[in-house]
C-alpha cells in the first residue's frame, strides 16, 4: 500500500476523514470527532502515511506519522525476544 496522508477535518453532518487526492465520500463521514480519528489512525497506520487533525476553524491542531515498516520490526523484535533461543538451536541441527 502506498503511503497517505488522513486528515480529519469539520464536516456539516459531523468530522470527516479525507485522504490526499482522493473525492470525499459519505462512508468517511462520522458523527464525531473521536471516531473519524480512530478510523483514520488505523488506515495510516496501515499504509505508514500520516494522521492529521484539523479543528472546527480548520487549523491544524496535531500531526502524528506512523511508520509502518517500524511497527513490523518492533513485532519482529518482541518475537524473536521470546522465541530467538529456540529458532537459533533449531538453526545448529
Amino acid at each position: 500500500m502506498a503511503k497517505s496522508t488522513k486528515h480529519i477535518v469539520p464536516h456539516e453532518s459531523g468530522w470527516a476523514v479525507k485522504s490526499e487526492g482522493r473525492a470525499l465520500k459519505k462512508q468517511d463521514v462520522y458523527k464525531t470527532k473521536d471516531a473519524a480519528i480512530a478510523a483514520a489512525r488505523q488506515l495510516a497506520k496501515g499504509t505508514g502515511g500520516a494522521l492529521v487533525v484539523h479543528g472546527k476553524d480548520g487549523r491544524i491542531r496535531d500531526r502524528t506519522d506512523y511508520d509502518a515498516l517500524q511497527e513490523v520490526t518492533d513485532s519482529n523484535k518482541e518475537y524473536m525476544k521470546r522465541h530467538g533461543k529456540a529458532l537459533r538451536e533449531l538453526a545448529k541441527r
